[in-house]
């Protein structure tokens, strides 16, 4: 009945439970229905089924495991479109031959055949026959298994809050990438009173013999936690003479499940042996569609504005793709918000313009227009726009409701001769509706080009804007360059180095931070090249001012800098993310909290999300820490934003919906908040997303940041995610995230709480030293330092 298979059962493409809710009584499938399921004459079989729905497609997966007619265990497995309200699927199903489980095991070595079709026609909720092909003349009569409960939540659903905890739409198939001959079917069901969940793992003995690993534990409402008593057993193979009786169930250990989010749990396993690992739903192409926690987002980009001969020199044009926004909230009305964004992303540099927004009623509605930095939007020689290309753009606001804007305007390459970049400043005086004419702080051709721009606009007063970025020399050096209006726009001071770290050494990413009235605090990155031409190592820097800068101090070493960068961890492909950019932010007290890609927490395996924050103005600082929750995966890109309140949150990327699928790269963006620091929770903002359809920039392209603000006890958050159209690849969403996560839309679940600890000790070997500089290397090459000085 199928070739005989000894494969690791989690490489196949498998689909999850779905939140297609429907009415009760349902009379269709749906992905209420999915679950463990058997036809009790034939105790020897099971069938894991999945209704999966996202956009316009809905699919069922089916997992049949069965026996040959000499007793070998075999799956037969396949998934199929099917249409809304469908009574009948039909799903083509394969099986396959491979070695058994063990240290030599190989999964190319994995051969896979056809093994006919099963059809499934809809009973009710819990009940459905399935017809085999190979099997001709007989229906198995399906009812669902889900430990005590039998299926009894397939006809009336409960509402469901943003996870926060276990909850059913967690249910469907589970694994752990590195323990890929093993699978996880979990399920959660709610009835009544009782909450239970049931696992079924399907492991390997040390001997390479298949073996489950099953059983099923009540647990209350909101659980983070829940401990499951397994059991398995041993009995006679499936086959005529196959009698339930025959099976001797023994103690097989316990699971403890320990919620991460609603992509991601961990298993803690107790029995003849002890360990731990992290498991992720593995959904194939839908990844975590199912998934709950996701903080409702507002689109706010759309069709691309500029005309369509528009545009100039090589490279790929991604028309309608927006990249990199940035957004600013006015402090004395938290209603007001600005927001601006590339658009039309090119794949050599730079974006064909860039597109501006405003809101007053706190991101409900938005009026666009392009603006004027560079002659897609409008720009000229008349108005100061006269460049082929804009990016880098940059917002804020300041107490009287004016608005600044901030761009890099260039025409040619970078460093080219006969190239000209700019950095450009635009004013609003009525909030963002319209924009003065660009006005250029500083104007450059080919040996110098100015990169990495940021304007603040002085919280405290109207009259003082500071813009900051790093001036680059092709022969090396980048300072960290500094302006300034101090009445209002009428006039900028001459631009200057407030901080050259030589020409062996430059800057990047600098930004300016208001702690307290008439202090500035000026962070970015450094970056020093080693004299012998070795390597390049970086670190993220505080410069301090207590004149509105007309003074700067000597530099002050926040800690080293230890990114690498991403990269689609199954192809290798690099992801252009914001590892050379640090994120700054202030708080009450004049606090300041800053945020990096950091590889220190994985001993150089992979980035993580680096906090450190200073209660003295920028003269000390305390020990970087980790605040994304999941070590296991890269985290990128991070934004920091701090509440009146005091509440702090960080923003960033990270991979753990990632699969082993090379043809698509899952990923999510999530806020972590804290009071303190020290305790974290965290919401998915959005996702799981196909990153590997973003805009190729020099690497996957979403942009060097992101942004965060505040307005009231809400948090802000702007960010770009994929669409899935190749046509439109990327857009601009707004989420709103109250400041507690039990405060979210549809909550009263406890999140999940974790404590953010420094690294361990560590040693920087040589292989560390040497991905960090080429980390840098392509980050910088990204940016057109090629060849990178030495």
């Amino acid at each position: 009945m199928g070739s005989r298979i000894r494969l690791r059962t989690p490489l196949l493409a498998v689909a999850l439970l779905a939140m297609a809710w429907v009415p009760a009584f349902a009379q269709t499938f749906s992905g209420l229905m999915s679950g463990s399921w058997w036809d009790a004459s034939r105790a020897g079989e099971g069938q894991f089924v999945t209704f999966e729905s996202a956009g316009a497609r809905n699919v069922a997966y089916l997992a049949y495991f069965t026996y040959t007619a000499g007793g070998t265990a075999t799956w037969h497995v396949g998934s199929a479109d099917y249409a809304p309200g469908a009574t009948r699927i039909d799903i083509p199903l394969v099986t396959g031959d491979g070695p058994s489980f063990g240290a030599g095991y190989r999964p190319a070595d994995f051969a896979a055949a056809g093994a006919g079709t099963a059809t499934l026609e809809f009973v009710t909720c819990n009940r459905m026959r399935m017809r085999h092909s190979a099997m001709a003349g007989v229906t198995l009569e399906l009812t669902r298994l889900v430990g005590p409960l039998g299926g009894a939540g397939c006809a009336a659903p409960a509402p469901v809050a943003p996870a926060a905890a276990f909850a059913g739409p967690m249910s469907g198939h589970w694994w752990n990438a590195a323990r890929a001959g093993e699978g996880q079917f979990v399920t959660f069901e709610t009835v009544g009173g009782r909450n239970v969940a049931y696992l079924a793992y399907f492991t390997y003995t040390a001997e390479g013999r298949a073996n489950w690993l099953v059983g099923s534990a009540d647990h209350p409402a909101g659980a983070t936690s829940v401990t499951i008593p397994l059991i398995t057993g041993a009995g006679p193979s499936f086959g005529a003479g196959f009698r339930p009786a025959d099976f001797v169930p023994a103690a097989g250990g316990s699971a403890r499940l320990d919620f991460l989010s609603c992509s991601a749990m961990r298993l803690t396993y107790s029995g003849t042996q002890s360990f731990a690992f992290d498991l992720s739903r593995l959904v194939g192409p839908l990844t975590g569609h199912a998934c709950v926690d996701a903080v409702p987002a507002r689109l706010l980009s759309g069709p691309s504005p500029f005309p369509v001969s528009c545009g100039a020199g090589t490279g790929v044009a991604y028309v309608n793709a927006e990249v990199e926004p940035s957004l600013a909230a006015n402090p004395s009305n938290p209603g007001h918000l600005v927001a601006m964004w590339q658009q039309d992303r090119w794949s050599n540099g730079s974006a064909r313009g860039l597109v501006a927004a405003v809101s007053f009623d706190g991101g409900a509605t938005w009026a666009t227009r392009p603006m004027a930095f560079s002659r897609c939007g409008g720009g000229s020689a008349a108005n100061g726009g006269d460049f082929d290309r804009a990016t880098d753009p940059w917002v804020s606001i300041g107490p009287d409701g004016t608005a600044w804007a901030m761009s890099l305007s260039t025409t040619g390459g970078s460093f080219a001769p006969g190239s000209a970049n700019a950095m450009l400043v635009s004013r609003s005086g009525d909030g963002g509706l319209t924009w003065g004419p660009a006005v250029p702080l500083i104007a450059d051709t080919g040996p110098y080009f100015n990169d990495k721009n940021t304007i603040t606009a002085d919280p405290a007063d109207a009259r003082y804007a500071y813009a900051a970025w790093d001036r680059l020399l092709n022969t090396g050096g980048g300072p960290a360059m500094f302006a300034r209006t101090a009445d209002g726009g009428a006039t900028w001071e001459p631009a200057r180095a407030i901080f050259d770290p030589g020409t062996a050494s430059q800057t990047i990413g600098n930004v300016i931070v208001v702690p307290a009235p008439g202090a500035l605090l000026n962070v970015g990155l450094r970056i020093d090249y080693a004299a012998d031409g070795t390597g390049r190592s970086a670190s993220v820097f505080a410069l301090r001012s207590a004149d509105r800068g007309l003074s700067w101090s000597a530099p002050v070493r926040i800690a080293a800098h230890l990114g690498l960068g991403a990269r689609d961890p199954e192809t290798g492909t690099a992801i252009r993310d914001g590892s050379i950019i640090p994120a700054a932010a202030t708080g009450p007290g004049g606090a300041v909290h800053v945020a990096w890609q950091d590889s220190r927490f994985s001993s150089g395996l992979r980035d993580a999300i680096a906090y450190s924050r200073s209660l003295d103005g920028g003269l000390t600082w305390s020990a970087p820490v980790r605040v994304n929750p999941d070590p296991a995966v890269a985290a990128f890109t991070p934004a920091v934003h701090v509440l009146a309140d005091g509440t702090i949150g960080v923003t960033y990327f990270d991979l753990r919906d990632n699969t082993p699928d090379t043809r698509t790269l899952p990923a999510g963006y999530w806020l972590a908040r804290s009071a303190d620091g020290v305790t974290w929770t965290e919401t998915r903002l959005a996702g799981p997303f196909d990153l590997a359809s973003a805009p190729n920039a020099n690497g996957l392209f979403l942009g060097d940041y992101m942004a965060l603000a505040g307005s009231g006890a809400d948090f802000l958050s702007l960010f770009v995610r994929t669409t899935g159209d190749t046509a439109n690849r990327t857009d601009v969403f707004l989420a709103r995230a109250a400041a507690a996560a039990k405060d979210a839309p549809g909550g009263g679940a406890q999140a999940r709480r974790w404590t953010a600890l420094p690294a361990a000790p560590f040693e920087m070997d040589a292989g560390w030293a040497a991905r960090i500089d080429e980390a840098i290397g392509r980050a910088l090459a990204a940016r057109g330092r090629v060849p990178a000085p030495r």
